[in-house]
């Protein structure tokens, strides 16, 4: 308040001449600081309109003057350069500027976290120390930029808060063009980092040996690499290099190609497929290359996948949502796992692997077609009179396994004729992980609505052929069935089966209501919408 104005008068409350006046003093007086003519007249009309001059004014007073204690909006800077000591001593003003190039690009590391640059809890990052080792040792590559994923993204031994998972997500879905446009991805193995030899034939079998090639981020880093090298302690070694000998090695000495063969295998399934690149790679492919891959997050053994195969990465994905997502996405490709054997199924479909790690990974050329309610196809059919569990010979340490033995009981033993007994084992994950398949399958055995289903042809060569053990949906005509669990047949029906076309239901029976869903299903397929029975705006899908 001015000494002019009566005590009980107000801003508000001023003569409208009066008011213009004061707006036109505090603009003029802004635009002589600096402020620009439109911003100056916005602000007081309307941020400042009842402001008195002397307060705008005093609002600078709180600001340390730049040059001969006057503040100059336009001119003020927000950092200046600081000269070097060599800069300064030269005289010829700042030299040393950093800006990154098209042409240098930047790098990217693919490390496995646990080997000395993960995150600590707590989000306080990398120390600086190792930035610095990490600088040392690219140096020779030239590489003046580096992405490290440990810095970018949260996740540690921590809980993350809603903020993080928010960016944590949202940094996936960025993670293929991230590796995709990098010019490099340098691979830290602490393995090889040991190792001083550069020899391809040396560094590939390390390679298999270490902690790098068993995980699952890794293998979509590198699957969306341009140009990938492994570092060793001499120097660096290109993935591109390591194929190419291995492919010289098998044409010269035949004896090599059989020691290095699944060695090459490996290692092929960790190159760039530039058509993936564009549409993601293949499905199939993804999951014949991660079956021996894990990943500390059972989340991430889906959300890994997410960039290379070119879908949305959701913070509100459970595992079992993710991997509906990724079969919806690639329907065609997803029929092809139909007889991947060594886990239970997902819960959507139900005739898929829960995951990918773990499968026991059959090439199948299986001739599924994805339809609405099921997978389509034709198998070679058996229908199972009894089951016989007993406890058989593991083919290896990390497997126990039950045995099925199918036919009529009178028949089953050694002296059983061909066509009569099927003899199955099924893996420990399903025994451990998923006992109510076992106990529906059983019960079908004994409502006589079990099955076992192959491929038709039989695709394998050897005596281990993966087979479906199902159980028929009644309620239809056709042939439907729920997929209960895969197993791999040690010796099987000689002719007493026939091929059948069947529809797998993409519900699993084992989840809560998954029966329910299928009857629904087929009463919604099998009714037009006009049935006064039926709600047009009902859905049944998980």
């Amino acid at each position: 308040m001015t000494d002019d104005m009566e005590p009980q008068q107000t801003l508000q409350q001023l003569p409208h001449s009066d008011m213009q006046l004061k707006h036109v003093q505090i603009t003029d007086w802004l635009i002589a600081k600096g402020v620009v003519d439109p911003t100056a007249k916005s602000l007081s009309c309307n941020e400042f309109r009842y402001w008195r001059k002397e307060e705008v004014c005093s609002l600078f007073d709180h600001v340390d003057p730049e040059v001969g204690n006057v503040v100059r909006v336009p001119d003020l800077e927000s950092f200046q350069i600081q000269l070097s000591p060599e800069e300064a001593a030269a005289g010829l003003g700042p030299t040393d500027f950093v800006k990154p190039s098209l042409e240098q690009g930047y790098a990217t590391l693919s490390h496995v976290w646990a080997q000395g640059l993960g995150s600590k809890p707590g989000s306080h990052g990398l120390h600086r120390s190792l930035i610095e080792q990490v600088f040392d040792k690219v140096e020779p590559l030239n590489v003046g930029w580096l992405w490290i994923d440990s810095l970018a993204i949260p996740g540690s031994g921590h809980s993350l808060t809603e903020t993080e998972e928010g960016l944590k997500s949202r940094l996936i879905n960025a993670m293929a063009d991230i590796y995709r446009l990098a010019r490099l991805v340098i691979i830290f193995d602490a393995l090889l980092l040991r190792t001083r030899s550069q020899d391809p034939l040396v560094i590939s079998p390390l390679l298999c040996c270490g902690q790098w090639i068993a995980r699952l981020w890794t293998y979509q880093e590198i699957k969306l690499a341009t140009k990938a090298t492994f570092a060793t302690q001499s120097g660096f070694v290109s993935l591109s290099a390591i194929e190419e000998k291995l492919k010289q090695t098998a044409c010269v000495d035949s004896s090599h190609e059989s020691k290095y063969y699944r060695i090459r295998s490996k290692l092929k399934t960790l190159s760039r497929d530039h058509k993936a690149q564009k549409l993601g790679a293949p499905l199939n492919h993804v999951a014949f290359a991660c079956f021996r891959r894990e990943a500390t997050i059972e989340l991430d053994y889906a959300r890994a996948i997410f960039p290379l195969l070119g879908l949305y990465w959701s913070v509100k994905f459970s595992l079992e949502d993710a991997m509906g997502t990724i079969y919806e996405a690639r329907k065609d490709e997803a029929c092809r796992l139909v007889f991947t054997f060594g886990i239970p199924r997902a819960r959507y479909p139900g005739w898929a692997p829960a995951r990918f790690p773990d499968i026991e990974a059959y090439r199948l050329n299986c001739s599924g077609r994805w339809k609405s309610r099921g997978l389509e196809g034709e198998w070679r059919t058996s229908k199972v009179s009894s089951v016989l569990w007993e406890n058989g010979c593991a083919r290896n340490g990390d497997f126990k396994f039950s045995m099925i033995l199918c036919g009529s009981k009178e028949m089953v033993g050694p002296d059983a004729p061909p066509g009569s007994v099927s003899k199955a084992a099924v893996n420990r994950a399903i025994v451990e992980g998923c006992p109510r398949s076992w106990e529906l399958f059983e019960q079908a055995v004994k409502k006589g609505t079990a099955y076992i289903l192959r491929p038709d042809p039989p695709v394998a060569t050897h005596s281990d052929l993966p087979v479906l053990a199902v159980e028929r949906f009644t309620k239809s005509p056709a042939n439907e069935a729920w997929v209960c669990f895969v197993a791999f047949e040690c010796y099987g029906f000689e002719g007493a089966d026939e091929t059948l076309e069947w529809l797998l239901l993409h519900e699993n029976p084992t989840t809560d209501g998954g029966k329910e869903r299928s009857e629904l299903n087929y009463l919604l397929e099998a009714k037009s919408p006009e049935d006064p029975n039926i709600d047009p705006q009902l859905s049944a899908k998980n």
